[in-house]
C-alpha cells in the first residue's frame, strides 16, 4: 500500500517539469525558512517586550525542535526503515540521500513542532508556517526519501514535543530568561 501510494503521488507531482523542479527545491532547503524567519523574528528591533515574547517564542521553538529531535534518535536505535528509494527500484529518488532511518521525517517532524510552538504566540506566522510543514512533507515524498507514514509519524512527533514545550513550567521558564540573560549580558 505505502509504495503504491508514493508511486502514485510522484506520478501526479512529478509529471510536470515545474513542480519537479519545485518539490527537489522545497524538500532540500525548504527547512531553511525556519531558520530565517527564526533570525528575523529574533533580532528584529521594536519595542523590549515585543522583543521579548518573540525571542521567547523563538527559543521555544528551537527546544521544541531539540525534543522531537531527542525522540526521533530514540526510534532510530530500536527501528531502522529503509528509505523509498533504496526499498523498491520504482521509486524515483529526486534529491540525493543516503540511506539512513526513514521514519520519521525530521524534517516534517522539526517544521511542525516549530510551527506550533509559533502558533501559540504569533497565529498567523504559526499557520503560514504549518502549510510550509505539509508542503515540506509532500516534497519529500514525491522525491522518494520518504513514505507518506514518515511524514505523518513526523507530524504527530513535532505535535507532542510542541505539547510538551506548551505543558511544561520549566521550559517555559527557561524560554523566558534566555532572552532577559542575553539582553541584559549585552549591557555589560
Amino acid at each position: 500500500m505505502e509504495r503504491w501510494l508514493i508511486l502514485k503521488i510522484q506520478s501526479l507531482l512529478l509529471r510536470h517539469p515545474l513542480v519537479e523542479t519545485g518539490a527537489v527545491r522545497m524538500a532540500r532547503w525548504g527547512f531553511w525558512v525556519y531558520i530565517l524567519y527564526g533570525l528575523v523574528q529574533w533580532f528584529r528591533p521594536g519595542k523590549l517586550p515585543q522583543q521579548f515574547q518573540r525571542r521567547q517564542s523563538m527559543t521555544e521553538a528551537l527546544l521544541s525542535v531539540g525534543i522531537s529531535s531527542f525522540f526521533s534518535f530514540l526510534i532510530s536505535l530500536l527501528w531502522r526503515r529503509q528509505r523509498p528509494f533504496a526499498a523498491h527500484r520504482a521509486v524515483k529518488q529526486s534529491v540525493l540521500h543516503k540511506n539512513n532511518a526513514s521514519f520519521p521525517s525530521n524534517h516534517t517532524m522539526n517544521a511542525v513542532a516549530a510551527a506550533l510552538t509559533i502558533f501559540r504566540y504569533q497565529k498567523w506566522s504559526g499557520i503560514v508556517l504549518l502549510i510550509w510543514s505539509i508542503l515540506i512533507g509532500l516534497s519529500r515524498i514525491a522525491c522518494g526519501v520518504h513514505y507518506v507514514t514518515d511524514i505523518l509519524g513526523g507530524m504527530v512527533l513535532g505535535c507532542v514535543s510542541s505539547r510538551i514545550v506548551g505543558q511544561s513550567r520549566l521550559i517555559h521558564l527557561v524560554s523566558f530568561l534566555v532572552p532577559v540573560i542575553l539582553k541584559t549580558g549585552r549591557k555589560r
